[in-house]
């Protein structure tokens, strides 16, 4: 995170790349694999598989989370915040539900504690930490710089 100052670098670019390259990929996969949605039908699922909260699910399962380097008491504030509102046997199954029927909400845009994220497992509404998401888009692009730019490897 770019509040560690050990550290020249940040994962802020990666994470640029990251996005791109997930969007690709995933435009590329509903494309061959749906031929009969239309753009619409495409676009929402689209939507679904890169949106924050998939994404956010696929940091906490994988623990990715617990491997970021960062020096802010409000950004622990709010990941603390975040992971203390669930219960242990709640946070898995929430991860486990990659279900396209869930509530949208805007990601927390700026982690501060201030926007402390909503939570509503019964009505599959929760706004997650921004960070989480970039973490994983920061990671696809480093797969992807370190894989010789092979979508091939990333996918």
């Amino acid at each position: 995170h770019a509040s560690f100052s050990q550290i020249d670098t940040c994962y802020q670019r990666l994470e640029f790349l990251g996005d791109a390259v997930l969007d690709m990929l995933i435009v590329g996969h509903i494309y061959e694999h749906n031929p009969n949605h239309d753009q619409g039908k495409m676009t929402d699922l689209l939507a679904s598989l890169v949106c924050n909260t998939t994404l956010s699910k696929v940091c906490t399962k994988l623990q990715l989370h617990k491997s970021l380097l960062y020096d802010s008491l409000e950004l622990y504030n709010v990941l603390a915040r975040f992971y203390m509102n669930f219960e242990e046997d709640q946070l898995s199954t929430w991860c486990a539900d990659l279900s396209l029927d869930r509530v949208f909400v805007s990601s927390v845009e700026h982690d501060t504690p201030d926007n402390i994220p909503i939570i509503d497992l019964e009505n599959k509404v929760v706004q997650t930490p921004k960070l989480l998401g970039d973490l994983v888009e920061s990671i696809i692009g480093a797969i992807y710089l370190d894989s010789g730019e092979n979508l091939e490897k990333v996918w």
